[in-house]
Order: C-alpha cells, then sequence, then structure tokens
C-alpha cells in the first residue's frame, strides 16, 4: 500500500492528495482482501477509521487539515446555513480512503451532519470520462472542475447541503 503520495501518479490520486492528504494505492491482491461488507457495515468501519485517523491526529472532521478539504468542508457548512435547517448542526467531512466503503462502494468520503447518521457521499475523481458516462455509487462525483473557482465550490456545496437537509427532514419525519 502506498500512502506517501510520491513518484508518479495519476491525477486521480493527486487529487485525493488535495483534498484529504493522502492517497491509499491498493493492489489487485489486497484490495480483495478488503472484506466485502454490506454499505451499512461499510459505512460503520469507515466511521472506525475515522475516529482512528482522529485520535491520531491526521483528520479532523470538522476542520479537515487540508486547505482544500477545510474550504470544501466550510462551504458545504455555509450552504446549510444559508438553507436555515433548524437545529443548526455542524457538518463534518469524512476521510473513508481505504476503508470497504471506498473499495467496493465507490465512496471515498462523505459529508455528515455531526452527531447524526445523516451523509451524502462523494466519489473524489479526476476521470471525466467516468462522470460523463454516469458510473457513479455514491450521491456526488467531486471533481477538480467542482473546485476550480469560488462559484463552482459555492454550487458544489449547495448540491450537498440541499441533500443533507433533505435527508435531515426525513429522518426529522421518521422519528416523530
Amino acid at each position: 500500500m502506498n500512502t506517501d503520495g510520491v513518484g508518479s501518479i495519476s491525477s486521480g490520486r493527486r487529487f485525493e492528495l488535495k483534498v484529504f492528504g493522502e492517497t491509499i494505492s491498493l493492489t489487485r491482491q489486497e484490495a480483495g482482501q478488503v472484506p466485502q461488507l454490506s454499505f451499512a457495515d461499510s459505512l460503520a468501519q469507515a466511521e472506525v477509521h475515522a475516529a482512528e485517523k482522529f485520535r491520531a491526529g491526521t483528520w479532523n472532521p470538522g476542520s479537515p487539515p487540508t486547505m482544500t478539504g477545510f474550504e470544501l468542508q466550510q462551504a458545504v457548512q455555509k450552504a446549510l446555513r444559508a438553507l436555515h435547517l433548524t437545529p443548526p448542526l455542524r457538518v463534518e467531512l469524512v476521510n473513508a480512503l481505504g476503508t470497504p466503503i471506498d473499495i467496493h462502494w465507490g465512496v471515498d468520503g462523505y459529508f455528515k451532519l455531526a452527531r447524526t447518521e445523516i451523509i451524502v457521499t462523494v466519489d473524489l475523481t479526476a476521470n471525466y470520462e467516468k462522470v460523463r458516462s454516469g458510473q457513479v455509487k455514491a450521491d456526488f462525483f467531486l471533481t477538480p472542475a467542482d473546485l476550480s473557482s469560488k462559484t463552482d465550490l459555492n454550487a458544489f456545496a449547495y448540491k450537498v447541503a440541499n441533500l443533507l437537509r433533505k435527508r435531515y427532514k426525513e429522518w426529522e419525519h421518521r422519528v416523530r
């Protein structure tokens, strides 16, 4: 497994480095050893992974350590505030690279409303053919173009915030 980010790496791996500060490259054999779990169990593994990264000081979902991750998390937080979600909830950006949800479900990370189970999943990709073909497993693709300007970043953030808000409202109705 290569997590150092040096040498000749693909544009997709460079994009992972930009957002999450790391990239995970598994051989076919290594990927085959990652257990195929249900989406719910894969998500639970990603949550354990996120907690380990937080304790190790390598990733804080509430305040990502990379400039790009931080700007992305803050843009979604700002967009959610503009949508007047009540009660106001903190948005976290969770790094799921290398976990079963990444390897088997195509989810590199997700936005989460803190202290809830409400998420919006993202697949980071620099492969625009993948985007055009609609081979999406996550809720949204996040591409370098989505971060190319403040306008593009805010447009992406509002899409994520709208879906978080919608899922929160649906969850709120179910628990009443």
